[in-house]
């Protein structure tokens, strides 16, 4: 008997394997009343996909003159649960890094930072653009419609064939991605990045390449207040939910690896095999993202470079996926 693949296989699994993770911490490190199934953003992400999926399918019908038919729509709903479900759960889980795994990694990723960018810091280029505000506007708007940009391409790749090889293969990734950039590999090698350093590190912790750090990142700070930039304001958000008493509180201080880089650059993967002028505004994309997360000091650069790499290898191991079967079509016999 052939087994047969159906739409939504891949993500179906990972979500399997997500449940599995957030019940097994939630049973060692949650006290009673806590829990990691917690609803995150359902409306906002709810009204992003509801406005593409409308657009999308408009298109289809209206310029390309195809039909999204009825059998595909459990196959549309059940992947905007799953990748619903797989965005909550990593919020939840990443709110409970520091008591699974405090950071104290950031020594060493300032090192291997100034190593790799031959003895100086990205961070020290602040010093010198902050004589021009709106190249920080630019990269804060672009850093914080993020999350929209990601939900949008989420799902309009969900509301495509879901009989699609490429399809199946961006949902297992995108799924991916969350559960070993955003949760394994941060629980693994926990830090705060530069713009939490002086919250988390005192004086006697402090090295003289980790002062230098602070003190680029303060001067942004200093530019940046005066700037009112949102990146700044959600700063003091996740600082208040670190203080809070609630230990599961939908994020935390986390800079290795970077997801905003990582979900990005396999979006760049993915558009390569869809199409030219799309995959070239995602590369570009792809960079500013990249700057952005140094310049407005949410991570190292090696935060970025670790997280393209990981994208880049779920994308190949992704290649090894079967395509989802159409269904057979019933055969009718006549009286």
């Amino acid at each position: 008997m052939t087994f047969r693949y159906f739409p939504n296989y891949s993500l179906f699994l990972i979500c399997c394997v997500f449940t599995l993770l957030a019940l097994v911490l939630e049973l060692i490190y949650l006290p009673p009343g806590e829990t990691l199934f917690r609803q995150f953003l359902l409306w906002e992400f709810l009204s992003v996909f509801s406005a593409t999926a409308i657009i999308v399918i408009a298109y289809r019908a209206v310029i390309q003159k195809k039909r999204v038919f009825e059998r595909s729509l459990f196959s549309f709903l059940s992947a905007f649960m799953g990748v619903y479900f797989v965005m909550s759960i990593f919020a939840t889980i990443k709110s409970i890094l520091p008591v699974i795994h405090p950071c104290g990694i950031d020594e060493t990723l300032i090192r291997i930072e100034k190593f790799l960018h031959l003895g100086f810091f990205p961070t020290h280029f602040v010093q010198k653009i902050t004589t021009h505000p709106q190249l920080f506007y630019f990269l804060d708007w672009a850093y914080i419609v993020w999350f929209i940009a990601i939900s949008a391409y989420a799902s309009a790749v969900i509301v495509t064939d879901p009989h699609s090889r490429l399809r199946e293969r961006f949902l297992f990734c995108f799924a991916c991605v969350w559960l070993v950039a955003g949760n394994i590999v941060a629980i693994l090698f926990s830090s705060v990045g530069p713009i939490f350093l002086s919250d988390f590190y005192d004086g006697s912790r402090v090295s003289e390449d980790m002062t230098a750090l602070i003190a680029s990142v303060e001067v942004y700070e200093e530019r940046a207040a005066s700037m009112t930039l949102f990146a700044l304001d959600f700063k003091e958000y996740i600082m208040e939910f670190i203080a809070s008493a609630s230990i599961v509180d939908l994020n935390a201080a986390s800079a290795m690896p970077s997801l905003h880089v990582g979900i990005i650059a396999l979006m760049v993967f993915h558009s390569y095999h869809v199409n030219r002028a799309l995959f070239i505004f995602m590369l570009i994309y792809l960079g500013v993202i990249l700057a952005g997360s140094v310049l407005l000091g949410w991570h190292y650069a090696i935060d970025g470079y670790v997280a393209i790499v990981i994208s880049f290898a779920v994308w190949k191991i992704s290649g090894l996926l079967p395509a989802p079967e159409k269904p057979r079509k019933d055969v009718v016999q006549n009286a």
